[in-house]
């Protein structure tokens, strides 16, 4: 009977431990336009080939610390990130404001711009990345870009330049 709750005590220490270890990390997402954050499940967290995806609550448990690098399908930002100790993380970043959209069922053959829940962009607008830098600036009329249409990468550089019509034809684009 003594061996069997030394045993017991020994595997409760164990798991103890084991619990102690968790790496978990969490991500929230705002959206600027309604000022509502939510908990994101469409991201991944990728370290040496290996891919680690969050379960349904949101949680992606980790097996080491170390950097990773954080990609959602909610902004277009590629971020490190570095675990230093054994704990929960958990961040809240921006949802891209600007997306390219295709809107089948309100609106038939629409392809362009939307902004603020799905809603096409209308009049001078700049989206930024997680970091401040600017990602997307342009006009746009009903969605359509007018003039011209500048992307930028994370680190602030102008990276691809297309020019418009007035009519949001689309004329030249330029590599930079």
């Amino acid at each position: 009977m003594k061996q069997l709750i030394t045993v017991i005590l020994f595997v409760l220490t164990l798991s103890g431990l084991s619990y102690a270890q968790d790496l978990n990390y969490r991500l929230c997402i705002k959206n600027k336009c309604s000022n509502t954050i939510v908990k994101d499940i469409f991201y991944t967290l990728q370290k040496g080939g290996s891919n680690y995806i969050p379960d349904t609550n949101g949680v992606t448990r980790l097996p080491e610390a170390g950097a990773y690098i954080l990609r959602s399908a909610s902004f277009s930002d590629v971020i490190e990130l570095n675990f230093q100790d054994y704990k929960s993380y958990c961040d809240t970043l921006n949802a891209d404001e600007i997306i390219e959209c295709l809107e089948p069922t309100t609106r038939p053959r629409f392809i362009g711009f939307c902004c603020c829940d799905f809603t096409p962009c209308e009049g001078y607008k700049i989206d930024r990345f997680n970091n401040g830098q600017v990602r997307i600036e342009s006009q746009f009329r009903n969605g359509i870009p007018i003039g011209k249409f500048k992307r930028y990468n994370q680190s602030g550089k102008l990276v691809e330049v297309t020019t418009y019509s007035k009519k949001g034809k689309k004329r030249k684009t330029v590599i930079c």
